[in-house]
């Protein structure tokens, strides 16, 4: 289900992404694709020499609308704020990672959040996201040289998370079928999904901050050790807590101050 309303913004209405301008004051851009796609994104300019760019990790059914949003207490009037929404939200699926699907292409994603940050007109950028989130920002971040990114136990590799996850996005996104081994070799053909094999391979000029949480065992064995082989160690910067159990968040005020820190750092690089 769809509701803008909710979060009580000013929506402006595009057709395509070159069409989309510049505007002051915390808005909604969305670049209406068709009657069920969007590209969606709340957006506040505010004339900083640093953009930070969010993405959310995966809905709760109990809450579920689109689009969401998340992040806009991290960077509050610190930086210029790029909240996306994940597209393929609409398409009856509570995590997509930012991935694409059949109607909207990684590329699209990708076209849309870069015309978004030439819109904000500052020279570094800063992203952010935890868990499905964290892959996006790590995804979106290597098509950005100089950039930094901040996760919080992100996957860096959709199909080593839980079948039942990236099984239901191969199915509503991209129309996928059989059983999970068929499925995962139609996603490894068509998205980006190993993003240890990325860093390892390009070695992208970005700088991490990845938080992970101590008790997230299937997070630190599939996902931060080997993306951690993979990443020139000048180049990261972990930071492990005890947050709670399982999949656990970091606290919100260290959040902020990581954020804080990461923003003067890139504004004095």
């Amino acid at each position: 289900m769809r509701d803008v309303s909710r979060w009580r913004r000013p929506e402006r209405v595009y057709t395509d992404i070159s069409s989309v301008c510049f505007n002051r004051g915390e808005h909604i851009i969305s670049v209406r694709l068709d009657e069920l796609h969007a590209l969606d994104a709340m957006v506040d300019f505010v004339g900083a020499d640093v953009t930070f760019v969010s993405f959310h990790a995966a809905l709760n059914k109990r809450t579920f609308s689109t689009p969401y949003f998340t992040g806009a207490t991290l960077a509050a009037r610190k930086a210029n704020r790029i909240l996306v929404s994940d597209p393929s939200l609409s398409e009856d699926v509570l995590l997509a990672w930012f991935a694409g699907s059949r109607a909207i292409s990684f590329d699209l994603i990708s076209a849309f959040v870069a015309k978004l940050i030439a819109l904000a007109g500052a020279p570094r950028v800063v992203f952010f996201g935890g868990s499905g989130g964290g892959f996006a920002a790590l995804n979106l971040a290597r098509l950005h040289p100089g950039s930094s990114v901040i996760v919080a136990n992100p996957q860096t590799d959709i199909l080593k998370f839980y079948p039942r996850w990236w099984s239901a996005y191969g199915r509503h996104s991209w129309g996928l079928s059989g059983d999970d081994s068929s499925i995962a070799v139609g996603l490894g053909t068509l998205v980006t999904h190993d993003l240890v094999g990325r860093y390892a391979v390009d070695s992208p000029d970005v700088n991490i901050v990845y938080l992970q949480n101590q008790n997230d065992l299937h997070h630190i064995e599939h996902h931060q050790k080997p993306f951690m082989d993979a990443v020139d160690p000048a180049r990261m910067r972990l930071i492990v807590g005890d947050w709670g159990p399982g999949h656990a968040r970091p606290p919100k005020e260290q959040l902020i101050a990581v954020v804080d820190e990461v923003l003067s750092r890139s504004r004095n690089s």
